[in-house]
């Protein structure tokens, strides 16, 4: 599809058209209709002090995009925007077929925040965003068939009632940090970290959800990494990487439906209660349960995986194998948790696999 240009400038004085000779403020670009593509430039702060609903929605053959940008439109560039407001509720509503892309969005106030993002239409989408500002027990991003996509997110997120993903981010939160509420979800090769205590990394124990996959994905700090409930549904839980949790690693609490979670190729490290709960009847194979921290730097915020024997080294090229040329002969075994290489068929490596790419669900 052809876009239609617009642009947003946090110099405008307001009363602009959105051309790039008279841009919006940000508070305008609500204005936006279908098949527009607002250029938002990293020109100063872009503030809010309402909370944001675009005008019109997206459809399916004509998006609406909000995307960043330094200098000129689609270099990459991240602005900024702050939302400042004595108030509760949501503070971003996204709107059916609408994508944030390129932005670093804060709240701050008095009061606290009902959501940073909410969103119940499909295909909303946040993509290389940073997003903080929720307070603790409230959902930071809160997404119905939705991708959250390259994002370092402050706080919790929610995939709810239809189809969603999350996929190479990096999420800090102080209560849970995936939570499937429902549907199907893909949650794919994110760092998520506890800012305080309790909580679940991955929370799937909801009896809504359908197929999920939680795949190759680094857990550190909750009282639970993973938790799967009495789910009728295939899950699939592989490649992951759980780290000083208080509880347990991976936790099971199933018993005899239809379907049982896969545990394939995960492994633990210094977690209380060790592997899986429940675990007698699931199908667990290949579990690595590690004796030395397996992180580069962790406090610093590195989660790479080192060269530690016992630690990083035990999980690497052992999580489950991929068959990337189809010839039904795996052609690499990945590594275990969220910093990956991109296997090449055959053997061999690349650059580290995090942050590349577009994955859709």
């Amino acid at each position: 599809m052809a876009y239609t240009e617009k642009y947003v400038s946090a110099l405008a004085s307001g009363g602009g058209d959105g051309s790039s000779g008279d841009p919006w403020t940000f508070a305008e670009s609500i204005a936006a209709s279908a098949g527009d593509h607002v250029n938002v430039k990293d020109d100063g702060t872009h503030t809010i002090s309402a909370n944001w609903t675009p005008s019109n929605a997206g459809t399916d053959a004509n998006n609406m995009v909000w995307e960043g940008y330094s200098s000129s439109i689609g270099d990459g560039g991240i602005a900024t925007v702050q939302w400042s407001h004595n108030s509760t509720g949501r503070v971003f509503t996204l709107l059916a077929n609408q994508q944030f892309i390129g932005l670093s969005v804060a709240a701050s106030g008095a009061n606290t925040y009902q959501r940073v993002f909410y969103s119940t239409a499909d295909s909303a989408n946040l993509i290389r965003c940073i997003i903080s500002g929720a307070s603790a027990s409230i959902n930071t991003i809160h997404l119905y068939q939705g991708m959250l996509l390259n994002c370092n997110v402050a706080g919790n997120v929610v995939l709810d009632s239809l189809d969603g993903g999350v996929l190479y981010s990096k999420v800090v939160s102080p209560g849970n940090g995936i939570q499937c509420d429902g549907g199907s979800a893909i949650v794919n090769n994110l760092v998520i970290r506890s800012g305080s205590t309790g909580g679940t990394g991955i929370d799937l124990t909801t009896a809504n959800a359908r197929l999920c996959h939680i795949d190759g994905n680094t857990v550190k700090g909750f009282t639970t990494g993973i938790d799967i409930g009495a789910i009728d549904a295939p899950i699939i839980v592989s490649n992951n990487l759980v780290a000083n949790c208080g509880g347990y690693g991976f936790a099971w609490t199933g018993a005899s439906q239809l379907y049982l979670p896969v545990f394939l190729r995960n492994a633990h490290y210094s977690c209380a209660s060790g592997q899986q709960t429940g675990a007698t009847d699931a199908l667990g194979y290949g579990h690595v349960t590690l004796s030395a921290d397996p992180f580069t730097n962790a406090a610093g915020g590195d989660y790479s995986l080192n060269n530690t024997s016992g630690g990083g080294a035990d999980c690497r090229s052992v999580g489950a194998p991929y068959d990337l040329d189809l010839d039904e002969a795996a052609d690499n075994y990945m590594d275990i948790g969220a910093f990956q290489v991109q296997p090449s068929a055959g053997g061999g490596g690349a650059a580290p696999l995090i942050g590349g790419g577009l994955v859709h669900v």
